[in-house]
């Protein structure tokens, strides 16, 4: 599913997903029959090889745990599993959006939200996050696109920030921003 040889280390394997990933997304490809379940098979191939015992000679791998109700895991820098139903998610995926950078967009009926952000000293870029509805919760995968004439740095710092903000805003749904 990823085009990856048997036993290739972990780093190809991760341009691999996301090489994938980008081509096949229901936002940008131009095959939109089947986008999102093809999608969610290479993200769950991903899963499968990142949970692969090392081969010997190679440190393991970091295995996140079992998604389970109310769970919430960085899956790659650009996804998150959310273990809740994907119509409890969007509100509570606003108020943190609202907290990490400014919200600039919002499409209600297809769960996306653009946010303007700047990571540190990066250039300002626009964060895109979608929601996808999967049994028993829902993946987010977000984008991260430069508007500068610099490139946008590593998303994976933000993609952390979203999925602790998200787990503490789920854990207390009285809590608004």
């Amino acid at each position: 599913m990823l085009g990856v040889a048997p036993g290739a280390p972990p780093e190809v394997v991760r341009r691999a997903f996301l090489r994938r990933v980008r081509a096949h997304h229901p936002d940008v490809t131009d095959e939109p029959a089947g986008a999102a379940d093809r999608t969610a098979t290479i993200i769950s191939a991903y899963r499968v090889l990142r949970e692969l015992p090392p081969e010997p000679g190679r440190g393991a791998p970091t295995a996140p745990p079992p998604p389970g109700p109310g769970t919430v895991e960085v899956i790659t820098d650009e996804a998150v599993w959310v273990g809740v139903e994907a119509a409890s998610i969007g509100r509570a995926l606003l108020d943190v959006a609202d907290e990490i950078g400014e919200v600039s967009y919002v499409d209600g009926s297809g769960g996306i939200v653009q946010l303007t952000v700047r990571p540190g000293s990066g250039p300002t870029c626009w964060w895109t996050i979608s929601i996808h509805p999967r049994p028993g919760g829902a993946v987010l995968v977000a984008t991260l696109e430069s508007i500068e004439a610099r490139p946008a740095p590593d998303a994976g710092p933000l993609t952390a920030t979203l999925a602790e903000a998200l787990g503490r805003r789920l854990a207390d749904p009285g809590t608004h921003s």
